[in-house]
């Protein structure tokens, strides 16, 4: 098993996502865009271990996934968005993160979206059944674009 990627923030967080565990957006420094998922600067990071568990176990088993790393943020790019839901202590420890698609969409919404026909073109639909099986295993109920 590889280590994580380890990175570090170099733009200001330039949007906090509304989501259940409000992750915020920026750009680190291997010039991606990440959603970054904080634990409220709480020790321990049980949450934030079992994300990194978890994109581990899908990697594992060839489930395709965003890649992943842990982010240290720089201070002086939260302080633009400091709310009830981005504060400095937040940040304090790393945070894990995933590289954001702009374009992600939910899966139920994906499919009311397109026309019957077009569903029997997925290459890989066993894939769409590994990853449901795989968020009741883990008990995942919160799979959105804003959710890794």
């Amino acid at each position: 098993m590889q280590a994580p990627k380890w990175l570090h923030t170099e733009s200001d967080i330039f949007e906090v996502k509304e989501t259940n565990n409000n992750p915020v957006l920026a750009i680190c420094n291997d010039f991606i865009t990440y959603i970054i998922k904080h634990n409220r600067g709480r020790k321990p990071c049980n949450r934030l271990a079992a994300e990194l568990l978890s994109s581990y176990f899908l990697n594992l088993w060839n489930i395709p996934t965003p890649e992943v790393a842990l982010v240290e943020v720089e201070y002086e790019h939260i302080k633009n968005e400091i709310s009830n839901f981005c504060q400095p202590v937040y940040f304090k420890i790393p945070c894990f993160a995933g590289e954001y698609y702009q374009y992600g969409m939910e899966f139920n919404s994906f499919l009311e979206n397109i026309a019957n026909y077009e569903r029997r073109k997925f290459i890989n639909k066993n894939d769409f059944l590994k990853i449901a099986f795989f968020d009741i295993w883990m008990a995942n109920d919160d799979r959105t674009p804003n959710n890794l």
